[in-house]
């Protein structure tokens, strides 16, 4: 829940220095927010993962991608925040999300939570492979929701 607070105060923080910026006469600052479950499924679990000291036994909160797309004009912004440690395969989610909000992909922010309370999603351990995919799956849905 903390979380999920803090994302919002900074998404107001950040729309309020776009708009002190000042728009192009004529424009106006659209916002469009989504979120996504990305919480695994009960089959993930229990988890033994190699580089942590006890296994993952199971889901205590759901974890979740939230997405914003500021729009002024022609120009559009996305950011992204995933509840995980990394960011599953970064070049390819960038790439995806700009296709997705119709933007280039230097117009894309991806941040995490950096929560060690989540499985790792990296594909070093191929068993969550179908968990990176579905992470960018949700995460792109998520996208088309906000336009």
């Amino acid at each position: 829940m903390m979380m999920n607070a803090m994302f919002h105060r900074c998404i107001v923080i950040l729309a309020t220095a776009l708009l002190s910026t000042g728009l192009a006469k004529g424009e106006s600052l659209n916002i469009g927010t989504a979120i996504a479950n990305i919480t695994p499924d009960d089959h993930y679990f229990p988890f033994e993962d190699s580089h942590e000291q006890y296994p993952y036994v199971g889901v205590h909160d759901s974890l979740y991608s939230r997405v914003v797309v500021l729009e002024e004009g022609k120009e559009r912004v996305v950011i992204v925040e995933l509840d995980a440690t990394s960011v599953p395969r970064p070049l390819e989610l960038i790439e995806k999300v700009a296709l997705a909000a119709n933007t280039s992909p230097d117009k894309v922010l991806i941040t995490v939570s950096h929560t060690h309370s989540a499985l790792h999603l990296s594909e070093r351990d191929k068993r969550l492979t179908p968990l990176v995919e579905y992470t960018i799956s949700q995460t792109i849905d998520a996208i088309k929701r906000c336009r």
